[in-house]
């Protein structure tokens, strides 16, 4: 079990930021914060924050270009799928401000609700390419309550570098 999520990286603790990908076509990405120390090999980077859905109430959303699936949750023979769709969380990241000569994206003053920025981690292209994983990490010890989405560091990722998965 996990008792340490609050120290994650985050876009209020500065761990992690959210600026303009390197990645060909991708928009936004998910950086190591210049500010902070990077992360070690295994270390948690950050949450896949956003709401937690039934298969039914997936299946209605138009977008699912930031759904992450989390299977086998619960207990029992019969396993709940359950998804996380972090849609939300990209999109309330509109406020922008400049540093060392890049736009970062924010959320808004007050906004403490926005906590795991993993949604915006980018795809390597490529297991090569990738120096983050997915994992999943149960908060309680029961292991009642599904299952945490987050981003572990393969590698030693350094400050400013950007974070991709495969």
């Amino acid at each position: 079990p996990i008792n340490k999520w609050q120290t994650w990286g985050t876009l209020l603790n500065r761990q992690v930021e959210v600026r303009p990908s390197k990645v060909p076509g991708a928009g936004r990405g998910l950086y190591a914060g210049r500010t902070g120390t990077g992360f070690k090999k295994e270390q948690i980077i950050t949450m896949y924050s956003g709401a937690l859905l039934s298969r039914k109430e997936m299946t209605a959303r138009d977008d699912h270009s930031y759904m992450l699936r989390i299977s086998g949750t619960g207990q029992g023979k019969s396993p709940t799928v359950m998804f996380v769709d972090g849609k939300e969380y990209a999109d309330a990241l509109t406020r922008t401000e400049e540093r060392d000569g890049e736009n970062c994206y924010l959320p808004m003053p007050g906004d403490t609700e926005r906590q795991g920025a993993g949604s915006l981690c980018n795809d390597a292209k490529g297991e090569a390419h990738a120096n983050a994983r997915l994992d999943f990490k149960y908060l309680d010890q029961q292991q009642i309550l599904p299952p945490i989405p987050v981003i572990v560091a393969k590698h030693d990722i350094a400050p400013g570098d950007e974070i991709l998965f495969n």
